[in-house]
């Protein structure tokens, strides 16, 4: 143990990347910039290795990016992305979702910082994560095949078996079938599966898909594959509070729904497309900002969030 503060009140500062400890009438400042860890002013031994610290400056809201980027760099432990870290502190085992490493895949990419994932990927050897009541859901094909397009030591093998058990699971119109989330979700799983083979160059197997699948609920949330549009309105149909701070809720103040993170893709993927769409109002920074499922933070909620505001004109 390097330090000890005993009897101690713990402000975290995420967006100046600092902690603030007031411990028996003292006041101690721990900070962290691109020259290293400072306690005081002082600098901690064996933390002076030059690193890039981003200070999102070129976005309309970087001090929102930058507390969001702690939190999801946070649940990042050990190149393990972790959905839900904070519900762990009651005993339960840390466990990934596919899902959610796969949105923090899209993360990283933005930020350049792949790397930070990398060997976890490469130990990823089966194509189902079975976290949903042990159940093959579909989208996982397809959010394997982009995470293996991330990394340099790509599996081959399992990218075989992916488009071989896609096939397999296709219906007639070339959609994918299976429950996601208990609910059959064709638009959604198929196009993650073309989105996973187009990032990994394979351009004449994606074509072979469908795009325009009809069913299910999700077709809305891939933000990602619509390219921001200068026309966003910014018209509120309705509104979503993201700094609710009951951390026993799973759900959002306003639109009464579950899963914020839900509600947040939406309104990224109407935004981008130049639709009215549901704005998120930000009128504090709280750490952490993400909840979800009865948590905070929320990996994937933190994600959406991030992207979001990465696209915000």
């Amino acid at each position: 143990m390097l330090y000890k503060f005993p009897n101690s009140h713990v402000e975290i500062h995420p967006h100046d990347y600092s902690v603030v400890i007031k411990s028996n009438g003292n006041t101690t400042v721990i900070k962290e910039n691109e020259s290293g860890v400072f306690i005081n002013n002082k600098v901690i031994a064996g933390t002076g290795r030059k690193i890039i610290i981003p200070d999102f400056s070129k976005y309309k809201y970087p001090l929102i990016m930058k507390t969001l980027y702690n939190e999801i760099m946070f649940s990042i432990i050990d190149g393990v992305p972790y959905a839900r870290l904070y519900d762990y502190k009651t005993g339960k085992k840390p466990f990934t979702y596919y899902r959610d490493d796969a949105y923090v895949g899209l993360f990283l990419q933005a930020i350049g910082r792949t790397d930070l994932i990398a060997k976890f990927i490469e130990n990823i050897n089966v194509m189902y994560d079975y976290n949903h009541l042990k159940e093959c859901e579909p989208d996982n094909l397809g959010q394997i095949l982009y995470l293996q397009s991330l990394i340099t030591n790509k599996n081959s093998k399992l990218i075989h078996n992916i488009i071989v058990e896609a096939h397999h699971r296709a219906d007639s119109n070339q959609c994918l079938t299976g429950l996601t989330d208990g609910g059959n979700m064709a638009n959604y799983q198929t196009n993650w599966l073309i989105f996973g083979l187009e990032h990994l160059g394979l351009h004449k197997e994606a074509e072979k898909w469908n795009k325009n699948c009809q069913s299910g609920g999700y077709a809305n949330l891939m933000y990602f594959i619509e390219k921001p549009t200068e026309k966003q309105q910014h018209i509120s149909v309705r509104e979503i509070d993201t700094l609710f701070v009951d951390t026993s809720a799973t759900y959002t103040n306003i639109t009464n729904k579950p899963f914020p993170y839900i509600d947040m893709d939406r309104s990224h993927f109407y935004m981008n497309k130049g639709q009215e769409y549901a704005k998120p109002v930000l009128t504090q920074i709280i750490y952490p900002i993400s909840w979800g499922d009865g948590t905070r933070p929320h990996i994937w909620h933190a994600v959406s969030l991030f992207m979001y505001f990465k696209d915000l004109k």
